[in-house]
């Protein structure tokens, strides 16, 4: 949710590739970058025009996502929760908001966000799913992961 400069997906596929395992990434990016803006990251990242190409192609879902937006239900291994944060974007933040999001993923399914606020690390406990606190990326000092339960 939220695909921006595209870093997560070019890392994913990377790691899929490398890993030997099929990937079906798709994006919900309400304001997606401009192809030049995107272009320029790409060039300042070195990625191949393999990788550049491939992430042209990917179904982004660019509508702005509200609590009345058709989602899938448990179909992903993994969610990327990329929104800005809560004193940016509230309404990505909400209990019911943040349970849709969990809610699309498989038993066992990882959802991950670099918003670590406590708020949020509330609203994701109140369903009652471990919530960790990983060491975040340069920048973060830590992030959010909470895997779904195999059992209900």
């Amino acid at each position: 949710m939220g695909l921006g400069t595209g870093l997560n997906a070019v890392l994913t596929r990377r790691w899929a590739l490398e890993s030997g395992f099929e990937l079906h990434y798709e994006a919900w990016e309400a304001y997606p970058l401009p192809d030049a803006e995107r272009a320029e990251f790409a060039d300042r990242m070195s990625w191949s025009p393999e990788e550049c190409h491939w992430l042209a192609n990917l179904p982004v879902h660019a509508d702005p996502v509200t609590l009345d937006s058709a989602l899938p239900r448990a179909d992903f291994d993994l969610v990327y929760y990329d929104a800005f944060g809560p004193g940016v974007q509230r309404e990505f933040w909400t209990e019911p908001m943040l349970h849709r999001w969990l809610d699309v993923l498989r038993p066992g399914g990882i959802w991950v966000t670099y918003c670590a606020q406590g708020v949020v690390r509330r609203a994701l406990a109140a369903r009652g799913w471990t919530v960790e606190r990983p060491q975040g990326p340069p920048g973060k000092r830590e992030m959010l992961r909470v895997v779904r339960p195999l059992q209900p």
